[in-house]
């Protein structure tokens, strides 16, 4: 505590000067182990009357400075709007999903003739008065707020409902798996009981699984998503390129897909990098048996740089945007009774 310091300056020079400290590893046992520092600032009595609120307020500013992480911030009115904000948005979401107002909406994946293979399930709120934002928004707060399960469920409840009673066999589903389901060791019973009640056949039933949870979660997910293949479910790593994972873990992991992240296609052609990346990407996939899907596809001339390249599926605006169930069936019925 800087109790004779009179300026914001005093503060945030301290407080870098703990972080830059804290740069070099600690060495015990010859053991070497980083630290890193989340410091928030708070100036009294500005920032808070009594103890109590000068502990809301400081736990507001520490979960910023933590957020961003190896920082520090100063408190700000702004930071309890963002809190008030948040609480409002869990409260309407828990209200969504207790009346039921979630649907799923489904983007289409390609293969080179245009042809759909499977359709990709997303969360999308039926109340379009709420103000929840895009999914990106929303479904971490879900998770944080401990209504994943329920919201997990739904979704596949939502999903075998369709593909038993729409789908059928004209194309299979992918979904998105959660944390949850990707640590849970006994997902892949609950999966298959699941889908043999609707009269399901587990290879038509893709599991996407994104590459930062894959790789903050490796042991247990490995042997989660080894036993979810082993029962007929193809598994499919999403955002693949965005994270820091080693390729070599591309031989020891139980997949079948990779989903190479919009980061790739959106700067081809003309980023000559991203080009090479995506081209050596997509040679080792296919070395090691595994398919390639490339999403985020906008343009033709992207499509065709990544048809030449022997990219197997693709997803994108190009093709469709994510839509309901029976806007897809319509577009994809349509072409094939035309082909015939």
């Amino acid at each position: 505590m800087l109790r004779d310091s009179r300026r914001e300056d005093d503060a945030k020079n301290l407080a870098d000067r703990i972080i830059t400290s804290l740069r070099n590893p600690f060495l015990v046992s010859g053991v070497s182990y980083p630290v890193t520092a989340s410091i928030g600032i708070l100036y009294v009595p500005r920032d808070g009357a009594d103890h109590e609120e000068i502990l809301k307020n400081a736990y507001s500013v520490i979960r910023s400075a933590k957020k961003i992480k190896n920082t520090c911030e100063v408190f700000s009115l702004g930071l309890l709007d963002d809190s008030f904000n948040r609480i409002r948005t869990v409260n309407i979401l828990r209200d969504n999903i207790n009346r039921d107002r979630f649907t799923l909406y489904y983007q289409p994946v390609v293969d080179s003739d245009e042809n759909i293979f499977y359709a990709e399930a997303l969360l999308r709120c039926t109340d379009e008065n709420q103000p929840l934002g895009g999914p990106g928004r929303f479904i971490p707060l879900i998770e944080k707020a401990g209504m994943a399960k329920e919201v997990d469920n739904m979704v596949v409840r939502k999903a075998f409902h369709d593909m038993e009673l729409h789908v059928k066999n004209r194309f299979n589903i992918s979904i998105n798996l959660s944390t949850d389901q990707l640590v849970n060791q006994k997902y892949s019973k609950f999966l298959s009981s699941f889908a043999a009640q609707h009269g399901i056949e587990n290879r038509q039933i893709i599991l996407e699984v994104t590459e930062n949870q894959l790789m903050a979660n490796l042991s247990s997910a490995r042997d989660s998503l080894t036993k979810l293949r082993n029962s007929g479910f193809a598994v499919a790593i999403d955002d693949f390129g965005t994270g820091f994972s080693s390729l070599a873990y591309l031989a020891e992991l139980p997949v079948d897909f990779i989903k190479l992240d919009m980061i790739f296609v959106q700067s081809i052609p003309g980023d000559l990098r991203k080009e090479a990346m995506a081209r050596h990407i997509i040679e080792l996939a296919h070395s090691l048996d595994l398919k390639v899907v490339a999403e985020g596809f906008e343009l033709r001339e992207q499509f065709d740089f990544f048809r030449e390249l022997g990219c197997d599926y693709f997803q994108g605006f190009l093709f469709l945007r994510p839509m309901p169930l029976h806007t897809i069936l319509q577009v994809y019925t349509d072409e094939r009774d035309a082909v015939k």
